[in-house]
């Protein structure tokens, strides 16, 4: 993919949006049965069930995205509203390096895909009896569950 050609004599308008899957959710049960053996109120707890624990494709994945968002925070500067920032014709070399990074980025979620049917049956004896079949979605669904994207607007 090439990176998107400007020809802004100062600066341009830049936002970020990344989305990624955390592969936690909320486990009713378990917590219904701590609140129950601890004697407390319902809704006084919530435990949280990683449901790919240990996993080294995902946390990567995370890793790169506080990694990009880093560098574009860095070299960037906030402008208006939240979520819109100023990228100055200085740094517009950050589109080419996004862009690299936003290719690696891909690589990283298509190795967790290769291999999330193997991390789920991993999870079966991680998780114990805290394992819920019905808790993970398919891999087309899990590979919905991440985005990216720079979009750049005029001033």
């Amino acid at each position: 993919m090439q990176p998107t050609k400007l020809n802004y004599d100062t600066a341009c308008l830049a936002v970020l949006a990344v989305s990624q899957w955390s592969a936690k959710v909320k486990d009713k049960r378990a917590t219904r049965e701590a609140e129950e053996r601890a004697g407390a109120k319902p809704g006084t707890l919530s435990i949280d069930k990683f449901l790919l624990p240990f996993n080294e494709q995902l946390n990567k994945i995370h890793s790169k995205t506080t990694f990009i968002r880093t560098e574009f925070y860095r070299r960037t500067l906030p402008w208006g509203f939240e979520g819109i920032y100023l990228l100055p014709v200085a740094n517009f070399e950050f589109i080419e390096w996004y862009n690299k990074q936003k290719n690696e980025w891909w690589v990283l979620v298509k190795d967790l895909l290769e291999v999330y049917i193997q991390i789920r049956q991993q999870a079966k004896d991680d998780l114990g009896t805290l394992f819920n079949d019905a808790d993970y979605p398919s891999v087309a669904s899990v590979r919905d569950k991440f985005s990216i994207d720079l979009q750049l607007m005029a001033v």
